[in-house]
């Protein structure tokens, strides 16, 4: 597995940009946070992560949930929310999201 480290630098500079604009509109601590780090992430495995063949399965994958994440945390900036229910739906779909890149990962390797 090989890292950009560019691409890393600049996915995290979007995903904290896009934490701040989550902020701005709600000054929720929990949605600005886990929105940077869900996004972060994903726009790591997107843009700078590469396994050689099988990367394309990897950045799919991950580009699928970061769409997720960001129309998800979109529905919590304009919806009313309780901070229970956002750390429960977001951490299940972090945890699905970390189980299935280990899989393709994992498949690549062998």
């Amino acid at each position: 597995m090989k890292v950009n480290w560019i691409f890393v630098l600049i996915s995290l500079g979007i995903a904290a940009l896009v934490g701040y604009g989550f902020h701005a509109g709600t000054a929720n601590l929990f949605l600005t946070l886990g929105g940077g780090f869900v996004l972060f992430a994903t726009l790591a495995g997107t843009l700078s992560v590469s396994f050689g063949r099988g990367s394309a399965s990897a950045k799919a994958l991950s580009a699928v949930f970061f769409v997720l994440f960001l129309v998800e945390h979109l529905i919590f900036a304009f919806a009313g929310f309780r901070q229970a229910v956002y750390i429960i739906i977001t951490g299940i779909f972090f945890l699905v999201y970390a189980l299935i890149f280990y899989g393709v990962a994992k498949a690549v390797r062998q």
